[in-house]
């Protein structure tokens, strides 16, 4: 018989991020998951941990070199950086796989930058699609209040059974559960893993990574501490 405990509120957390301190002692937001550290992007309210990928810090700085690109774009400028818009495409924002675009890519960045406003969003998804060769689309992760609210974008290789996991762990609103292979290990307190699932059908779920079928698994759900009276001898 399998069991599994669930893990004090107060304590539990996601196997799925970490916060970590950069070279600028700024604290950062970290994947265990490689997949999605490259293929999801979690920006836009500054108040919360962010997580981007190379190509999308690229394009943060966009604005910063916008006016390299009009003076590239312009035959008659005097102050000229670049030998051609391919250059300047190339050295800014280049590809995941290290190859040069194609003239066709270049003229879809060339479209994409001659309507860019300095709205980021507006060419984001295309942009990111002519660097990694995936598709993109934007995401909105909901907390409980909508001042919570998280945004960014996901590439194809994240479903949206993935995206409402990412949710929950970087909202904390799921639970934990350390796993026991046995009887004597639960009363011998050696776990061997834990797993982190939503609070909907959670049983259901923990057999899914267990790999059990229902009446092969307890669960013990916590419930709160038992306080106990101390005394002492005046």
């Amino acid at each position: 018989m399998y069991i599994c405990k669930q893990v004090d509120p107060e304590w539990q957390e996601d196997n799925l991020f970490y916060v970590y301190k950069d070279k600028k002692g700024e604290y950062k937001l970290g994947w265990n998951d490689d997949v999605y550290e490259n293929n999801v992007i979690i920006y836009g309210n500054n108040e919360y941990r962010y997580s981007l990928t190379n190509e999308f810090y690229n394009l943060t700085k966009l604005d910063d070199v916008y006016y390299e690109y009009e003076t590239t774009r312009n035959p008659h400028s005097n102050h000229c950086y670049w030998t051609s818009t391919s250059e300047m495409i190339n050295w800014y924002f280049p590809k995941s796989n290290g190859k040069k675009y194609t003239p066709k890519e270049i003229h879809r960045w060339i479209e994409l930058l001659d309507n860019y406003n300095y709205r980021l969003e507006d060419i984001a998804c295309a942009a990111l699609e002519l660097m990694t060769g995936k598709k993109w689309r934007e995401i909105k992760m909901v907390g409980n209040m909508q001042r919570e609210w998280q945004y960014g974008y996901a590439s194809e290789e994240v479903s949206d059974n993935d995206m409402e996991y990412i949710e929950m762990c970087y909202f904390n609103t799921g639970v934990e559960y350390q796993f026991y292979e046995s009887e004597e290990d639960y009363e011998e307190d050696n776990p061997s893993t834990s797993y982190y699932v939503s609070t909907w059908n959670t049983k259901e779920r923990l057999c899914e990574h267990i790999g059990c079928e229902e009446n092969e698994l307890k669960v013990y759900d916590f419930t709160g501490y038992k306080k106990i009276p101390q005394y002492e001898e005046r």
